[in-house]
């Protein structure tokens, strides 16, 4: 399927070319390469990013409490890598209308073998308050996976946003809790002003190209902002120091079913449970769960320094064990503060602090058997401090962050001797991963 949408976004790509190839005017302007013909119906602008970086990563795991004694902490061997993190290529611009837009984005990087496509969609925007999106684009949902890769103040986006990999064994990897990517419909506007803006968008809910939806719910995403007269744009720092002072605020929720991962993918037998089986099940159906979630956001810019702020309540339906061993419901509240302030025109110091964890203390590993080892609580933490040079604001500059995210869980062991007699040991586990991660940006 990946595939498949990816060579259709090329050949839509070639075949727009030819179209306008026939332009009365080409050249370079405030949004990259563009031609078009001699009425400005057919546009096609191009943009090309270009993100070089190099890591050096340690890892550390320590162990305390009963559960552990005896056990030694874990140095592992430092990770140092040099990477293509994004290359990307743009093509967008308008078709037959003034009020008929598209745009399709690919990328390759390192972590790939063939391109990946991001943005393909069609876009009418018949006024200011009624403009709608068809195909996959961003859902409208956390701040910070809002602003564009190119315009970060960091390298990466913050650790509840993009998530993190640990090597160590266990159960430490955390994934990225913001929908990013998704196949949908899209209605959005603003008042003339450009004070008030809002999104309502309805999505497939399985993440980016993905060309069919796995259940027969769609994720729902709402967002209203309240914004400086003439607009706030979604850059992450002050890189262009504007002469007046720039603001976003606003709240958005957004809700999404997924197949209840304690029954398993696709559809159930709802009467007996396990796989459905034609001419034996008598009702088929999916067993799903809401992953629900309300986020108050905000950012202020100014000409020296520019501040984004996103603060989420989590909540994923009955996936989790409570202190009896029944189902019920893991709550999670995130948040994450990015201050940079400008030194000089072209140089930036910037900071970071953001936390992820359980609201109560639950079980999330589902490790049934004699030894049952549980999660019962967790907290993610990351801090940063990085340095950025801007040689032509976002188009060509140098970022250098030093940070480090920690990952605390309070873990319990059961060791049952018979039904009627059962001990427990308390333990705590801490991975740590800091370093160093310097990337050199190159956008047109």
């Amino acid at each position: 399927m990946r595939r498949s949408m990816r060579n259709w976004a090329v050949i839509g790509v070639l075949a727009l070319s030819t179209v306008v190839a026939m332009a009365g005017e080409a050249g370079k302007g405030s949004e990259g390469f563009f031609i078009s013909d001699d009425d400005g119906l057919f546009t096609l602008n191009a943009e090309f990013l270009l993100q070089l970086q190099g890591t050096y990563l340690e890892e550390e795991v320590a162990l305390a409490g009963d559960l552990y004694s005896g056990s030694a902490n874990t140095d592992l061997d430092p990770r140092s890598d040099f990477l293509v993190r994004r290359a990307r290529a743009a093509f967008f611009g308008s078709a037959f209308s003034p009020w008929l837009h598209f745009r399709f984005e690919l990328e390759s990087s390192t972590d790939h073998d063939s391109l990946e496509l991001l943005d393909a969609y069609i876009a009418m925007e018949f006024s200011e308050a009624n403009n709608w999106k068809f195909g996959q684009f961003r859902t409208p949902f956390d701040l910070f996976e809002m602003i564009e890769s190119k315009y970060q103040m960091f390298v990466e986006r913050p650790v509840g946003t993009a998530g993190i990999d640990f090597r160590a064994d266990g159960l430490s990897d955390i994934h990225a809790l913001a929908p990013s990517r998704d196949i949908g419909l899209m209605y959005s506007g603003h008042t003339k002003s450009e004070r008030i803006h809002w999104k309502i968008a309805v999505q497939n809910g399985n993440g980016r190209n993905q060309t069919s939806n796995d259940n027969n719910d769609f994720m729902t995403t709402l967002r209203l902002e309240f914004q400086n007269e003439g607009g706030f744009s979604y850059k992450a720092t002050a890189a262009h120091h504007p002469e007046r002072t720039e603001y976003t605020f606003g709240a958005a929720v957004t809700g999404n079913s997924v197949n209840n991962p304690m029954f398993g993918d696709g559809l159930i037998d709802l009467e007996f449970g396990g796989e459905c089986f034609v001419g034996v099940s008598r009702s088929c159906g999916y067993v799903t769960a809401d992953n629900d979630a309300l986020e108050v956001f905000g950012a202020l810019r100014t000409r020296a320094f520019q501040i984004n702020a996103s603060w989420q309540a989590w909540t994923f339906e009955q996936q989790a064990l409570n202190a009896s061993g029944t189902l019920t419901d893991l709550d999670q509240t995130y948040w994450n503060v990015d201050f940079g302030g400008f030194v000089s025109d072209k140089r930036e110091l910037a900071g970071r602090y953001g936390v992820i964890e359980f609201d109560d203390p639950v079980d999330i590993t589902h490790m049934p058997g004699a030894a049952d080892l549980k999660l019962t609580d967790r907290e993610v933490s990351e801090w940063r401090a990085g340095v950025n040079h801007y040689f032509s604001e976002h188009n060509f500059k140098l970022m250098i962050d030093y940070g480090e995210v920690t990952v605390e869980d309070d873990e319990l062991l059961i060791i049952e001797d018979s039904p009627l007699d059962a001990t427990t040991e308390l333990g705590k586990r801490e991975e740590t991963s800091s370093g160093l991660r310097v990337m050199l940006a190159f956008f047109i």
